[in-house]
């Protein structure tokens, strides 16, 4: 890699960086439109009296809350599923909706069905890091469908290395575990990772406090009002993922 795209990237040099950490949501894709993203979406839809949900609370009560631990070990595939039953139970009651069989069913139904699409400048970016040398490595807080719908859309040369998902590892970001098996996946210290993603707390303050190179991927800005923080270190800040093909500016834009 040479100097000129090394600067453009946002950091002094990316020399040292041998795997690139994306998240995912907001960062690499997003739910295709028209279609429901989430069952926190569904439970919100049903509920009689929507202006007393605190929309935060609910999704965190979905999802297992904000850099939680949701179990202290790697869990089985039918442990977590029971795990978001009874999470799924729990954030019914909260927006007084009543949870049955029917539900449960409807709530399994949207993680099969909804879609995701990149947005149009990812593979452009993923070509350019494989082809800087550089392999890269999913991090996200999701569910078990990500998996095989985002290796549906991605041409197999494309694939990460390793995918570190929360439902996996048991954890959520910026849970440390999370952190911790990043690193082991990428095999490299974690000086040498850059992490890229949407948000501060996920993305920047947990990838920092590890050691990670983050880049805060703020795609509609939407931290305009927050940036450049207070507290917390200031890391570049990008609107696309346009940068990343400087690291191989001989990359062919993509159709």
């Amino acid at each position: 890699m040479s100097a000129d795209p090394i600067e453009a990237v946002g950091y002094a040099s990316w020399d040292s960086v041998r795997v690139v950490v994306f998240d995912f949501f907001r960062t690499l894709g997003m739910w295709r439109a028209g279609t429901v993203g989430s069952p926190a979406e569904v439970l919100y839809q049903l509920a009689p009296d929507r202006k007393a949900i605190d929309t935060r609370r609910l999704v965190a009560l979905v999802e297992g809350g904000l850099g939680s631990e949701q179990f202290p070990y790697r869990p089985h595939v039918d442990e977590y599923r029971r795990w978001q039953y009874d999470a799924w139970a729990a954030a019914a009651n909260y927006a007084g909706v009543h949870y049955d069989d029917a539900l449960q069913i409807r709530l399994e139904q949207v993680l099969v069905q909804r879609e995701i699409v990149l947005y149009p400048d990812v593979v452009d970016a993923l070509d350019a890091v494989t082809a800087s040398g550089m392999t890269w490595v999913l991090c996200s807080n999701a569910s078990p469908d990500l998996a095989e719908k985002l290796h549906a859309l991605l041409p197999k040369r494309l694939h990460p290395q390793a995918m570190v998902i929360s439902c996996e590892v048991g954890a959520r970001k910026p849970h440390r575990r999370m952190f911790a098996e990043v690193i082991d996946a990428a095999g490299f210290p974690p000086a040498q990772l850059a992490f890229i993603g949407d948000q501060l707390d996920c993305d920047v303050l947990g990838p920092y406090q590890h050691g990670l190179r983050p880049v805060l991927l703020d795609r509609g800005g939407e931290h305009d009002g927050e940036w450049p923080p207070r507290d917390g270190p200031l890391v570049p800040r990008w609107r696309s993922l346009e940068p990343l093909r400087a690291l191989a500016p001989g990359v062919p834009q993509q159709a």
